[in-house]
Order: structure tokens, then C-alpha cells, then sequence
């Protein structure tokens, strides 16, 4: 990919952080004064920037447009620029609402699709904005979800073979890790970058970030006064100044900023929302309700909002989360939310509604086994216990292992209060071919690995039903019946 003189200069102008040059710019290019595709790459630049000075609305405005005039241009045809545009639009788009960029992604999706038809493997492995726009595609698909370091590796295969956008993808990189948890690798890119380009859009910003996950205080602000002097005008850099100044108890200068937001951007709602969840975690309610209440004032689909109400004004609990399911139906957890409401009222066909509709949507391994067991609750409450036997045995053939040991052990005391003969149980977990025996030495492993602390801190219930555990697994070899190679049994607790 060859940039115009023009197209690259306009880059290098967001590079270094001039966003209102970068912008004013773009907006004097007229569509038939360049070859279409670098007129292209100039309005992704100055989308990136109204993205930067935190014109959020504007610049999804301004992409909506920018794809029109493609389609109208290229038709069904994609090509390289194409694939970057839209990649480079979600790593933007994403930290400024993380569910409408993944409904986005599927666009990414039938572009790749696209492109990989009209291209040989050999070329594909080759071509470095394929597994840029890859390895986006994995990211935003996975990253609230489970772990998935696939997209690290198109990352790196991006950067060995494209070198015209080397900024960015060490940008990328460190942004990617940092939200995958290896902070370590993160930090390194990021300072490499750093070193290179100091300037660089929100990269002090995402340092001082990673700091803070890892724990370094000092970093944290040196890098985050950094981000303020480049990036007066982003609001995520005045918000997490804001924050930093309150956890240090300086209310002034706390105020301060958060009067500087509202003031440039009087109708960003998340400022609200910050400062609201603020004055909540101080025990300040009605305050920091009414103060929750004009951020939906300004934006009445403001999801964060409602749910961060719900949960200190109960007895509009169930309005609010019917106001976030009916804004993002497709996210799993308020649908949980409302299940654990209806349960903790023994309104249990309801809740299991919701936990079906929950279970429907997208979800970690880890929610996916929590809302399961919740659902085998209601099961067992209704007293369908072959349906919740097998329930657990598909549950448990779907996870690759235990997300924690507390799990695993409901899973051990649901199946042993099933109202069922020993036979059933254990025709049941045969007919199903579960990975039972296996799970249950994971099981067993995590609980041992707790047990001296759970000893020390006297926590005697769950020392006592690990022994019991290991026990029963000790006594229960001549209940294993063998098919296909893996074991199987009932489990129940002396």
C-alpha cells in the first residue's frame, strides 16, 4: 500500500497529535482531487482525530458517510484500504462503546470474507493489512469474552510485513495486550513506541493505564500529566486525571476537571456517570443519583447509567434493566441481572426465562458455566432432575475446565442433592459420555492447592468437603463404568 504525499502527510499529522491540522486538512481535500483510495485514507485520519479530541458523534457521522461514498465508488469490491479503514475505525470505536463496536465487527467479518475470495493463501499469508484487519476482527470478537492470543499472532505477522503503518500496530499491540492481562508485554511496546514517538495519539494515556494495573503509582501520574499537556482536549485523559486526583482525596482539583469536561462537552453522559458512581461509592445516594439522573437527561440510552442506578435504587430495578435489554439486547448480563432479581423473589419459571435468553447471547466460558448452574438451580427447584442432570453433563463437556474452585464445588453438591436413584445418575453421565472423572480431578486439584490456606484462615466447611471429596473419589473406583475409553460416575458427599 503506497500513500499520496498528501495522504501521508495528513497521517502524520494525527501521528504527532495535531488533530485540528489534521482535521482542517482533510476537510479541503475534495473527492476528485486524489485518487479515491488515498482520499479514503485522508477521511479515516480525521475521523481518528475527531475521535481524539473526544467529537465522538461527529465522527461516527462522518464514517457512516465515509462508507456510503466506498460503496457507491467500489460497490461489493474491497480492497486493502478498506480493511483498514474499518480496522482502524473499531480500535477507536471500541474504547468509546465496546457493544456497538462488536455489532460493527461483523462488518469487519464479511470484508475479510470478502477480500480472502478474491485472493490466493499464499497471497494472504503474505499481506500485511489481512492480518491487521485479522487480527482486529479476533480481538474485538473475543476480548470481553475469553482470552485469545490468535489475534496477537496476525498482529506480529502484520508488523514483520507491513512497515508503512509501524505506529499504529505497536500502538495496537500494546493496546491488545493491556486488555488481554500481559501487561509485562504491553508496557514494553508501549515504550518502545513511546520512544519513538512520544506524541503519539493517547499513548501516554494507555501507559500510564498499564501502570496502574501493575501497580505503579508514580508512573501512573508521570504519564498521565504527559497525556493531559499533549491531549488537552480528550476527555477519557480529563477523567482519568479526575479519577486519580480523588483516590489521592483531592477533591478540588477533581471538581475541577470534571467541571473542565462538562464544560467543553456538556453532552458526553459518561462524566455523569463517573461522577455519580463517585458519590455513590461515598455513601452520598440521592446525590449521586440526581446526579446519575442528568447524565439521562443528555443521553437517554446511556446503558452504564441505568445499570449503575439499578443497583442502588431497587425499587426501579426491573425498569432499569428492561431500559438496558430493550438499548443492547444482545448483552447477556442483564438478562442475568434480572434472573438473579426474580430468584432471590422464588419466581423461579421467570427466572428461567431469563436465564435461557442469557444463555442465548454471547458469552465467556466462564458466564456461560455461572448462568448454567443458576439455571440447573431453577431446574432442581422445580424438581426436574433429570433435566438438570443433564444439563450439568453438557455443561461440563462445554468447558474446558473449571473458572474457579467455588464453581466446581456447586457443581459437586448440585449433582448429590439430585433426587435421583445412584443408577440414574450414573446412566445418565455414562449416556452422555461426560468428561466427568476428568473434571473432577481438576476439581479436586484446585481445591487442594486452597486447602492450607483455607485451613489457616478457618475456613473449615470447605477443608472438611475437599477431605470429603478426595475421599469419595478414593471409594468410588468400583462405580466407574468404562465407555469409550473415559470414566464416569455419579458424585454425592457423604
Amino acid at each position: 500500500m503506497i500513500l499520496s504525499q498528501q495522504a501521508a502527510q495528513i497521517r502524520n499529522l494525527f501521528l504527532i497529535s495535531k488533530f485540528d491540522e489534521c482535521i482542517q486538512a482533510s476537510q479541503e481535500i475534495q473527492t476528485n482531487s486524489l485518487e479515491f483510495n488515498q482520499y479514503q485514507l485522508c477521511q479515516l485520519y480525521k475521523i481518528l482525530s475527531l475521535f481524539e479530541v473526544s467529537e465522538f458523534e461527529e465522527a461516527q457521522k462522518q464514517f457512516k458517510n465515509l462508507i456510503l461514498e466506498v460503496q457507491q465508488k467500489k460497490g461489493s469490491f474491497v480492497d486493502q484500504f478498506d480493511l483498514l479503514t474499518i480496522s482502524f475505525y473499531l480500535w477507536e470505536f471500541c474504547d468509546y462503546d465496546s457493544y456497538e463496536c462488536q455489532q460493527l465487527n461483523q462488518e469487519l467479518f464479511k470484508a475479510i470474507e470478502i477480500y480472502k475470495n478474491g485472493h490466493k493463501l499464499e497471497d494472504l499469508n503474505a499481506d500485511g493489512i489481512y492480518h491487521l484487519a485479522t487480527s482486529m476482527f479476533l480481538f474485538i470478537d473475543c476480548f470481553q469474552y475469553d482470552i485469545n492470543f490468535e489475534c496477537i499472532e496476525h498482529l506480529k505477522k502484520a508488523q514483520y510485513l507491513n512497515q508503512e503503518f509501524d505506529q499504529e500496530v505497536l500502538f495496537l499491540m500494546g493496546w491488545m495486550l493491556d486488555y488481554l492481562g500481559k501487561c509485562e508485554e504491553a508496557i514494553q511496546y508501549q515504550l518502545k513506541l513511546y520512544s519513538e514517538n512520544q506524541y503519539f495519539p493517547s499513548i501516554c494515556n494507555n501507559i500510564s493505564v498499564t501502570y496502574q494495573v501493575m501497580g505503579n503509582d508514580e508512573k501512573k501520574e508521570e504519564f498521565l500529566h504527559l497525556a493531559e499537556k499533549i491531549q488537552p482536549k480528550n476527555i477519557v485523559v480529563m477523567h482519568n486525571l479526575a479519577m486519580h486526583y480523588h483516590k489521592q482525596d483531592n477533591k478540588q482539583k477533581a471538581d475541577e476537571l470534571f467541571t473542565r469536561a462538562l464544560t467543553m462537552y456538556p453532552n458526553f453522559s459518561h462524566t455523569y456517570y463517573i461522577q455519580g458512581h463517585i458519590l455513590l461509592m461515598k455513601g452520598e445516594n440521592q446525590l449521586g443519583l440526581e446526579t446519575l439522573q442528568k447524565g439521562i437527561q443528555i443521553n437517554p440510552n446511556d446503558c452504564d447509567i441505568y445499570e449503575l442506578m439499578s443497583l442502588f435504587d431497587f425499587s426501579k430495578f426491573e425498569e432499569y434493566m428492561q431500559k438496558c435489554i430493550s438499548i443492547r439486547p444482545k448483552k447477556s448480563r442483564y438478562y442475568t441481572l434480572m434472573a438473579d432479581r426474580l430468584l432471590s423473589q422464588q419466581q423461579i419459571e421467570q427466572s428461567l426465562n431469563y436465564l435461557n435468553l442469557a444463555l442465548n447471547c454471547k458469552q465467556s466460558e466462564a458466564e456461560f458455566a455461572r448462568d448454567t448452574i443458576k439455571k440447573v438451580v431453577c431446574l432442581r427447584t422445580l424438581h426436574n432432575n433429570q433435566e438438570a442432570l443433564k444439563l450439568t453433563v453438557q455443561m461440563l463437556e462445554k468447558i474446558s475446565s473449571f473458572p474457579n474452585s467455588l464453581l466446581g464445588f456447586q457443581v459437586c453438591k448440585i449433582i448429590s442433592s439430585l433426587a435421583l436413584p445412584d443408577s440414574e445418575k450414573i446412566r445418565i453421565l455414562n449416556s452422555n459420555n461426560s468428561k466427568y472423572l476428568q473434571k473432577l480431578n481438576e476439581l479436586i486439584c484446585y481445591m487442594q492447592n486452597g486447602i492450607v490456606k483455607c485451613f489457616l484462615t478457618m475456613k473449615m466447611e470447605q477443608f472438611i468437603s475437599t477431605l470429603e471429596l478426595i475421599a469419595y473419589q478414593k471409594q468410588a473406583q468400583s462405580q466407574l463404568i468404562f465407555k469409550i475409553s473415559q470414566s464416569h460416575w455419579d458424585l454425592f458427599m457423604f
